[in-house]
């Protein structure tokens, strides 16, 4: 496989696009490029392979969106070291989804090449605008789950949603 993650264009075919969750599908087939193009609410980034049939169909998908939190939300020590009562810039994983045909073969990882470039992308970012923080909202325990394998934490009164300082998780991909 030759996989890559570039911005979502309009030439990538998001029609048969199937990660078994119906809120990830419908959103990344009928408001992603909306979002990401006309209403600047998200950047919808999309995993794609050129050895493939459709070279224009994503494998995956992940937007990301401007998020503030207050440090008395944070879990323990994840705000040590950031400004005392005020927002502290963010951003926030949206949405993070992999086409069901590409799920389940373990040797590709597609998931944690998209959270690699999650982190990539927001590290780039932090170079300009300083955020600290990356944050995700899992869809359930397993999605969760799958956060925490790479140090994210979760926020003490709202196990679904997680956290990383930036720092960190720079470490846990080898990026520092």
């Amino acid at each position: 496989m030759n996989c890559y993650v570039t911005r979502l264009g309009g030439d990538h075919n998001r029609n048969e696009f199937h990660c078994g969750r119906k809120s990830l599908d419908d959103w990344f087939r009928y408001q992603a490029s909306q979002a990401d193009r006309r209403q600047g609410s998200a950047r919808v980034f999309v995993l794609v392979d050129d050895e493939i049939e459709d070279g224009n169909r994503p494998l995956g998908y992940y937007a990301l969106v401007a998020h503030a939190i207050v440090l008395e939300d944070l879990p323990d020590g994840m705000g040590k070291g950031l400004p005392p009562n005020q927002p502290v810039g963010a951003v926030l994983l949206a949405r993070l989804a992999i086409d069901e045909p590409y799920q389940h073969d373990s040797g590709l990882r597609l998931g944690e090449t998209l959270l690699a470039d999650v982190v990539r992308t927001v590290i780039e970012g932090d170079s300009h605008v300083a955020t600290p923080l990356l944050i995700v909202d899992a869809l359930d325990e397993d999605a969760a789950a799958f956060y925490e394998r790479y140090g994210f934490v979760p926020f003490p009164d709202r196990p679904l949603r997680l956290g990383a300082r930036l720092k960190d998780i720079r470490k846990t991909f080898g990026l520092d």
